[in-house]
């Protein structure tokens, strides 16, 4: 097998491993997501980039910024230095379709094994439904005769 020819195997390989890092992480932003009163899935193939969406789940579901500030904490607490959530590279929140919100946060990965390969960092791409009006009071309904 020639050099070229083993590159890309190699490439691809090596942005799966990238799914094994947001597999890990998985389990707490979901944690997290519960306590502010939504639910977080992902969507995605995980292969460069963590795409999750949350949907708010509880009528007491906190706001969006809320949520995301205690996840991205999270995340930050989790990787030593050199794995630390950067600065924002996209203004955040991005406006998506049917009103939801996206941020991007890009990991820096500064540390050699990741500056050394020629591939982007990964980086946590959640979307968040907006939270909509609680439902009206029901009206009181009159008994049906003979009940």
């Amino acid at each position: 097998m020639s050099v070229e020819s083993a590159a890309p195997k190699k490439q691809r390989l090596a942005c799966q491993s990238y799914a094994l890092v947001y597999a890990t992480i998985l389990p707490g932003l979901q944690q997290i997501a519960r306590e502010h009163g939504y639910a977080l899935a992902v969507h995605g193939s995980m292969a460069t980039d963590f795409d999750l969406i949350a949907c708010p789940w509880t009528d007491g579901a906190t706001d969006a910024e809320t949520m995301i500030e205690a996840i991205r904490e999270r995340v930050v607490a989790h990787f030593p230095v050199g794995y630390q959530l950067s600065g924002e590279l996209v203004p955040n929140p991005q406006p998506k379709p049917h009103g939801r919100l996206g941020w991007a946060f890009h990991f820096d990965f500064t540390h050699p094994l990741h500056t050394s390969n020629g591939r982007s960092a990964p980086y946590l791409d959640i979307s968040v439904m907006p939270r909509l009006n609680p439902h009206p009071p029901r009206k009181e309904t009159t008994p049906c005769p003979g009940n």
